[in-house]
């Protein structure tokens, strides 16, 4: 899906990689975030923004490349 994000299986720390699905946001709690964290690259964190963007419907799927 276009608002889908792919990692790979080193920056997501798991054996196979982690998708992050831009259109269904969720809350977690603090806890979770602190015993789950890791750093994504500026790269995937610019891709995730562009991807919020267009799953919460700011964006159109046509201005996804201008961004």
């Amino acid at each position: 899906y276009p608002t889908d994000v792919l990692l790979t299986a080193q920056e997501s720390h798991t054996p196979f990689g982690a998708k992050v699905i831009c259109n269904q946001i969720h809350t977690i709690t603090k806890q979770n975030i602190i015993d789950f964290k890791y750093k994504l690259s500026p790269a995937t964190m610019r891709e995730i923004d562009k991807r919020l963007l267009l799953g919460v419907g700011i964006i159109k799927i046509e201005d996804l490349q201008k961004y």
